[in-house]
């Protein structure tokens, strides 16, 4: 077995399953401990970005060669923040105008939207949750309006989802109306300042 990764090349073909396991996973530590975030590994010419652990365990004395394609967290968070910035006051916007589709009568159409609006939030809900965690790996970082974000975010859409659950779409409507866009201008405001706080 051949790995490559950015450390250079390691040849283990002459190593037992034992050593190649210890190998395998003194290296997966060094790029974590260097933030270096794995995106790809090719096994075999094969491409996995998920699911490769259990691949490689279960062949292990099996697999030929093994390349591990990384990229730095920082450059990743960067992207995360800019994706960010770009698309929370799209979200903001379509707060306001899915709002008012819950202060009528909701068609499958209107559903739809909803649906739209939930995913976005999720996916800034899920960045936001990297930036934390990316944060925290990084001592003297605070992160109280990341903290304060998730918190009150999380708290909005369990309102939000028993106001559905009791059919009160006005009660719904108003919480994207009125509370959400705050969350989420507040977070924009964090990052367009660009402070750890």
């Amino acid at each position: 077995m051949i790995i490559v990764s950015i450390h250079g090349t390691i040849d283990l073909r002459n190593q037992d399953q034992a050593a190649r396991l210890e190998s395998l996973n003194a290296l997966f530590k060094a790029l974590y401990d260097q933030l270096e975030i794995v995106q790809e590994v090719i096994i075999d010419g094969v491409a996995y970005r998920e699911n490769y652990n259990n691949y490689l365990l279960e062949n292990l004395m099996n697999i030929k060669s093994i390349e591990i394609k990384t990229v730095h967290e920082a450059i990743i968070v960067n992207d995360i923040k800019a994706d960010l910035k770009d698309y929370l006051p799209k979200l903001i916007k379509a707060c306001d105008s899915i709002s008012e589709l819950f202060y009528g009568v909701m068609k499958d159409e209107d559903w739809n939207h909803f649906g739209q609006l939930t995913e976005g939030m999720q996916w800034v809900g899920q960045s936001v949750h990297v930036l934390l965690e990316n944060a925290k790996r990084m001592e003297g970082i605070p992160t109280i309006i990341l903290t304060r974000f998730v918190s009150e975010v999380e708290g909005q859409i369990e309102d939000l989802e028993a106001g559905l659950q009791q059919n009160d779409y006005s009660r719904a409507g108003d919480i994207i109306k009125y509370e959400l866009p705050d969350t989420f201008k507040a977070l924009l405001n964090h990052l367009e300042a660009e402070v750890y706080s």
